[in-house]
């Protein structure tokens, strides 16, 4: 499954203000390299990351010191992979002032440590839908955590506490 080609740049804004600009630096329409900038809510500049996000779902904390990347750069918050090809997927990525925080990993995290079990409706090349899996995220920055609707049969939705310093 080959994914389509990205923009050249990824804009994410949230509701206090903040916004962050990703760009990708090469002119290959496929290449993952690149730099993102968060500004504040003057438009100054907070901090700089040399990743690129690509389709990655965006949550940016009110001050712009937290970010939760959620996904594949690729494939956005799509698919999953299946177990055979990732045991225990990075699902979603939190880096505090530029920096990863933490990656949150289907298995390990999310999942009792128990890894994917194929629905056997797989894409080609590995790939599962997520929304079989987790069907939404959800960033609640009063409560200082991360809440994943989990479909894993005990239907207990996750919880994952987000760095403390986004106020």
């Amino acid at each position: 499954m080959r994914p389509a080609p990205f923009k050249e740049k990824y804009e994410h804004s949230a509701p206090s203000g903040v916004s962050l600009v990703s760009s990708r630096h090469s002119s290959d329409e496929y290449s993952t390299e690149g730099e993102t900038v968060v500004f504040g809510m003057n438009k100054e500049v907070l901090y700089k990351m040399p990743i690129f996000i690509g389709r990655r779902k965006v949550f940016l904390s009110p001050n712009g010191s937290v970010i939760v990347l959620d996904g594949s750069v690729y494939f956005g918050d799509g698919l999953l992979r299946t177990p055979d090809i990732t045991k225990d997927e990075v699902v979603s990525s939190i880096y505090l002032n530029g920096k990863t925080w933490k990656d949150i990993h289907h298995a390990t995290d999310l999942n009792d440590g128990k890894a994917i079990e194929s629905n056997g409706c797989e894409f080609g090349g590995g790939w599962l839908s997520r929304k079989d899996y987790i069907s939404d995220l959800k960033a609640d920055w009063c409560r200082n955590v991360l809440i994943y609707k989990m479909n894993n049969g005990n239907g207990n939705d996750q919880e994952i506490e987000l760095p403390p310093d986004h106020d």
